[in-house]
């Protein structure tokens, strides 16, 4: 995600990969929408990934 943004990518959606045993309707490697807390939680994450990607170079992280 920093690098996308370091190059002025911006993500266009979101989805989920459950890694795990299957639990309901969820399999392990399968692709879900992504749920009510993780749409909550990513623009949180776009806002400090964008300000890391302008702060720091790549080259600098880890």
């Amino acid at each position: 995600m920093l690098y996308a943004m370091a190059q002025g990518w911006e993500p266009l959606e979101m989805i989920e990969q459950w890694f795990g045993p299957a639990k309901g309707d969820k399999e392990h490697g399968q692709n879900y929408k992504p749920c009510q807390t993780c749409r909550k939680l990513l623009p949180v994450l776009l806002c400090e990934a964008r300000q890391r990607a302008q702060d720091e170079p790549v080259e600098q992280r880890e």
